[in-house]
C-alpha cells in the first residue's frame, strides 16, 4: 500500500504482518496459478508469532503446564491450524501477557486498551520498550522472561480448566469459531437458529484473517474474509469464488449455512457464463414461474 519511504505508520496488522507474509509467498515461485493463490488465501502462518517467538521461548514458567506448553512451541512453525493445539496455547498466552504488560501502568483504563496490539507487544518483547514488562506495583524489577513465564502459567491454568490438562488434545478450532451473527440472533431460545458458527484457523495477524476480541472473553472470530475470489484473466470461467455462510437469510432454508463449512475448509465454486437451463450447474434447481 505504501513504500518504505512512507513517513507514517500504517494502521492495523495488514502492513506489519500480513503483507510481508504475502510478499514472502509471492517470492516462493516465479509463476503462480489458481492453486498457489488458493493456498495463499488460506495461509495461517503468523508473521507476528514468528517474530516474537525467540522472546516467548525465553520465558521462565514455574508450573508444569507452563513448561509443557513452552516445550510444545519450540518446534512450532507459527501456523495457527484449527486441528492443532498450538494456536490455542499461544492465543491464550498472548491474551494474558498483553493484559499483564499494560494493566499495572494503566489501572482501570486498561480495559480500553484490551485488544491484540501486536506491534506494541513486539516492541516490548523484541524492541526498546522492555520496561513495560516490569510490574510497577512491586518493589522489584521484573524482566520480560519472568512476566511472560507467569503469564504463561496463568493462561495454561485458566485454559486447562475448560479443555483439560492434556495440552496435546487441545484444538484451536474448538475454541476459535467464526460467528455469522444475525439481527434476530438476540431473541431468547430461538435466536441461535438464525446464526451460523464454524471452526476456523488463523487469527488477526494471518493472511487467512480471523480477528477475535480480548475483552469478549471468548476466541470467537468476529471479522474475516466473508468472500474470496481468484480471477483467471485468461479464462474467466475458471475463476474461483467462495462466500459464507450461505445464500439465504431464512434459517429453515438448506442454503442458510451450507457454505460455511466449505468456506472454512478453503473450498471454492465457479460462476460460469455458459450455464443455461439445458446445462445447469451440478446440484442446482430450476424454479419455473407460470401465470394463469
Amino acid at each position: 500500500m505504501a513504500g518504505d519511504a512512507y513517513p507514517r505508520a500504517l494502521p492495523g496488522s495488514y502492513g506489519v504482518y500480513r503483507a510481508p507474509r504475502i510478499e514472502a509467498m509471492l517470492d516462493q515461485t516465479e509463476r503462480h496459478d489458481l492453486d498457489s493463490f488458493s493456498a495463499m488465501q488460506m495461509d495461517v502462518r503468523s508473521e507476528h508469532v514468528r517474530r516474537i517467538m525467540p522472546a516467548l521461548l525465553g520465558a521462565e514458567p514455574e508450573s508444569q503446564l507452563g513448561a509443557e506448553a513452552l516445550a510444545m512451541l519450540e518446534s512450532w512453525d507459527g501456523s495457527l491450524d484449527a486441528d492443532a493445539p498450538e494456536g490455542l496455547i499461544v492465543s491464550a498466552w498472548l491474551r494474558v501477557l498483553s493484559s499483564t504488560i499494560w494493566s499495572d501502568e494503566l489501572g482501570a483504563a486498561a480495559r480500553f486498551y484490551n485488544q491484540p496490539r501486536r506491534a506494541f507487544l513486539e516492541n516490548v518483547l523484541m524492541g526498546d520498550e522492555a520496561s513495560w514488562c516490569d510490574d510497577v506495583r512491586t518493589g522489584g524489577v521484573e524482566s520480560c522472561a519472568v512476566t511472560a513465564g507467569l503469564a504463561l502459567d496463568a493462561a495454561m491454568s485458566e485454559t486447562a480448566r475448560r479443555y483439560g490438562n492434556d495440552l496435546s488434545a487441545w484444538r484451536w478450532g474448538e475454541a476459535h469459531h467464526a460467528v455469522f451473527s444475525h439481527p434476530l440472533g438476540a431473541i431468547p431460545v430461538l435466536g441461535a437458529m438464525f446464526e451460523n458458527h464454524v471452526a476456523v484457523p488463523g487469527d488477526g495477524s494471518t493472511v487467512n484473517v480471523s480477528h477475535f476480541r480480548y475483552e469478549s472473553g471468548t476466541y470467537d472470530a468476529v471479522h474475516a474474509a466473508s468472500m474470496r475470489a481468484i480471477y483467471d484473466l485468461a479464462d474467466l470461467n475458471r475463476s474461483r469464488f467462495m462466500f459464507a455462510p450461505g445464500q439465504s437469510g431464512h434459517p429453515l432454508s438448506p442454503h442458510h449455512g451450507d457454505l460455511a463449512e466449505r468456506w472454512a475448509a478453503g473450498e471454492y465454486f465457479e460462476i460460469r457464463d455458459d450455464w443455461d437451463p439445458q446445462t445447469p450447474p451440478e446440484a442446482s434447481q430450476t424454479l419455473l414461474l407460470t401465470g394463469n
